[in-house]
């Protein structure tokens, strides 16, 4: 399985267009070049990098550490993948890239969300949703 997490620093406090304090991003929004620092949802008819399959909220508690957000994030995010694409991450042409609250984020904006994010194997582009693709 292709799985290659990503800490993302407070990916439930981002909005269209930029960072927000409002949580905006939802199952089928596109991102372009989702980082620790910054997200940015745009229209997935343009090139963006990935798109968001899954999203589910870790339990509440001390920081359970990256390793162990890693682990949740396999099983959850796997199924929304086969869910929303149509096919095993195994048996795709993309990876799966769960992006992870940091330790800050967890502690000081109790930041529990755990977005599941298809991206191109190669690094290209996506142009278009990969919705139902199969592929």
């Amino acid at each position: 399985m292709r799985i290659r997490p990503l800490v993302a620093a407070g990916l439930g406090a981002v909005a269209l267009g930029g960072c927000s304090s409002a949580p905006t991003i939802e199952v089928g929004d596109c991102l372009t070049n989702p980082s620790a620092d910054h997200v940015r949802v745009i229209s997935c008819e343009q090139s963006h990098s990935g798109e968001v399959v899954g999203s589910y909220r870790a339990e509440d508690g001390p920081y359970p550490g990256e390793a162990a957000l890693e682990q949740q994030a396999q099983g959850s995010c796997a199924a929304a993948f086969a869910l929303y694409v149509g096919v095993p991450v195994a048996s795709s042409i993309y990876d799966l890239v769960p992006l992870l609250p940091t330790k800050n984020t967890w502690e000081k904006r109790g930041d529990r969300e755990i977005l599941c994010v298809v991206r191109s194997t190669t690094g290209e582009s996506l142009i278009g949703s990969v919705r139902g693709s199969a592929r």
